[in-house]
Formats: structure tokens, C-alpha cells, sequence
């Protein structure tokens, strides 16, 4: 891990992305409750590493590093996973199915499918992040920043009401290039991360704000499970339709997350789940690759899916990419130095 990096939140991190994996296999009460946080974590992280701009010449600057760091790997791993998967995995090779297989990367989002499915998060987060950038630069106070941030969450409820009502009544599916109009509800996410740094710590030592978040988190879930609301969240597919809930059940869980992290990151589990964090982007590239290319051969439950979905992407992590400098800047966005640990995993 990094010299300087907060290795809690590689903790966080390591948790997430195997809820990330885990919520990709065949069980469903897994991928019910797993949904509910893991990519709004993602984003929360993001932004809780966000340092804002001191004006306005260095957004460009800040946005081709960030551009730099997200999105050649993210073309790099789409086409190659692409390639791959049409040489081992597809039974049509027509060049007509071969030019869309890969007219889809650029355009991403709703776009991607199978093994590509995770990917519409980078292209997401990028967005948000440029977007979170803006709203601070261009306004003073907190207060205007929350009441703008507020009105797109209200906006991107809109949009994927109505959006849903035309794929519905007119069987038309509209698919916004890179999760554009996605990135307006996470945009809610990313803050609560950047604003949770400053009282992240008084958190940490109120036992009755710990305790009241528990409790609130273990409600929800219980009032789920026994029927008396019916909450799911996946935002890719823009299911997202309550907009007290949609705030208010990850906001518990991911500070659920986060605090645990901060509590066990020192043991022997928080050292684990570090090193899977340091890993994150390679393994939420590759684990449906890997378990679609296993499945061709043996079939295997949720558990075994979370295993190989972890520990192949670490293996090649650690094998390959971390080590040589090429891959390691193209393929892990490292472009800094020639160390073999990377330093913009998902939530950097």
C-alpha cells in the first residue's frame, strides 16, 4: 500500500468490492441487500479523497489527470476483455457482431452487458467527479453547493421515472452515453463522501450516533425482509424510485461500512480486505470475465463465484500488472512512478 494513504479506507474498499462481486453472482438475497450500498460506497470513497480546486485554471488540468487515470483503463481493459471474450467466449464472429461488441466501449453506460456490465461505473464516476468539481468551484457556500446537489437528485429521480415510462408504454430503451444522467444521483453519494471527512472522527467517538446508525441500518433491513417495504436500488439500471430511501438506506450502510473499516483495519481481516481494496479496479474489471469463462466448464454456487472473481483479477494484479511500469500506468491508471502499487484504485 501507498506511503500516506489512508489504509482504512483500502479496508472499505477490500469490503466493497467483494460486495460488488459477491452481488454479481446467482444469489439473490446477496444481490437484493449487497446493491443497496456497494457502488454507492464506491462513489462516497471518491469523494471523500476529493481535494477541491484552488481556481478555476486548474480544472482543466485536474480533469485530464483524472481523464488520464479512469479512462485508458478503462478502454484498455474494455478491449481487451472485448477480444478475449469473442475469441473464447462468443459463438458469432460475423464482423457486424465483432464492430458492435466494440462500438459499445466508447458509447458505455447501459450499453455494456456481460462481462462489461461493471464498467459503466468508471465512465459514472469520472462525470461525478467533474461535476462535484464544477459546483464547487462555481459556488461559495456549502449551503447553495447542497441545495444544487439536492435539486439533481430530484432531477435524476425525474429522468429515470420517465425514462422507465418509455421503455414501458413504448418499448423504447434509452441509453445515456457513459451514464451521464446516472452520474446526477450519484453525484448525492460522492459528496456525502467529501463532506463525511469533517466529521468522520466525532462520528467515530459518539457511541449513540454508532449505535443509531446500526439501528437504523439493521431496520431497514428488517423491515425489507419481512415485506414491509419494498426497497431495491441498482443504479445502472436506474432503479431508483424513492427519494427519501434512496438517500437515507445506503447513507446508513456505507457509514456502517466505513466504520468498521476504521475499527478492524489494524487486525488480521482489516489486513486482508486492505490488500483486496489495493486491487479493487482490476478485480471489479475482471470477475465476470472469469467466472463466464469457468462456467464453460463447471458450475459452482455464489461462494465459489466471490472466490474466483477475487482471487484470479488479484493473481493477474500482482503477477502482471503490478509488475511491469507499462501496465502498471496503463492498466491500473499508475502514471506517477514505477512502484508496483497503484494509487488510483476505484475510490482514489
Amino acid at each position: 500500500m501507498i506511503k500516506n494513504r489512508e489504509t482504512w479506507m483500502d479496508t472499505a474498499k477490500g469490503i466493497g468490492i467483494l460486495a460488488v462481486v459477491m452481488g454479481h453472482s446467482d444469489n439473490l438475497i446477496a444481490q437484493h441487500y449487497l446493491f443497496w450500498f456497494h457502488m454507492p460506497l464506491f462513489f462516497a470513497m471518491s469523494g471523500y479523497f476529493y481535494k477541491p480546486l484552488e481556481n478555476k485554471k486548474d480544472f482543466y488540468p485536474w480533469c485530464v489527470k483524472r481523464g488520464k487515470q479512469l479512462l485508458i483503463p478503462y478502454f484498455l481493459f474494455a478491449s481487451v476483455l472485448t477480444l478475449f471474450n469473442l475469441l473464447l467466449l462468443s459463438p458469432d464472429l460475423s464482423i457486424k457482431h465483432i464492430l458492435i461488441e466494440f462500438a459499445k466501449i466508447p458509447y458505455g453506460g447501459q450499453a455494456l452487458d456481460g462481462i462489461l456490465s461493471p464498467f459503466w461505473f468508471i465512465t459514472c464516476l469520472f462525470l461525478t467527479q467533474i461535476l462535484f468539481a464544477l459546483i464547487d468551484l462555481k459556488f461559495k457556500t456549502n449551503k447553495t453547493k447542497a441545495i444544487i446537489i439536492g435539486l439533481l437528485y430530484l432531477a435524476a429521480h425525474l429522468i429515470a421515472y420517465l425514462i422507465t415510462y418509455v421503455k414501458t408504454e413504448h418499448s423504447i430503451n434509452l441509453m445515456v452515453p457513459w451514464s451521464a444522467d446516472i452520474s446526477l444521483m450519484t453525484l448525492t453519494y460522492y459528496a456525502i463522501g467529501f463532506y463525511l471527512k469533517s466529521y468522520f472522527n466525532a462520528i467515530l467517538k459518539s457511541k449513540l450516533v454508532i449505535g443509531a446508525i446500526i439501528l437504523l441500518s439493521l431496520l431497514f433491513v428488517g423491515l425489507d425482509h419481512f415485506k414491509v417495504i419494498a426497497y431495491d436500488l441498482d443504479l445502472k439500471d436506474q432503479q431508483y424510485t424513492n427519494v427519501l430511501l434512496d438517500a437515507l438506506i445506503p447513507f446508513s450502510l456505507m457509514i456502517m461500512v466505513l466504520l468498521l473499516s476504521k475499527v478492524i483495519s489494524a487486525s488480521l481481516p482489516g489486513r486482508f480486505f486492505a490488500h483486496l481494496g489495493a486491487a479493487s479496479l482490476p478485480i471489479m474489471y475482471l470477475h465476470i470475465f472469469f467466472n463466464t469463462l469457468m462456467n464453460q466448464y463447471i458450475s459452482y454456487n455464489y461462494l465459489f463465484f466471490t472466490l474466483i472473481g477475487v482471487a484470479f483479477p488479484y493473481a493477474v494484479t500482482k503477477l502482471i500488472l503490478e509488475k511491469f511500469h507499462m501496465t502498471n500506468s496503463l492498466f491500473l491508471g499508475n502514471f506517477k512512478s514505477k512502484g508496483k502499487t497503484p494509487d488510483n484504485q476505484i475510490a482514489a
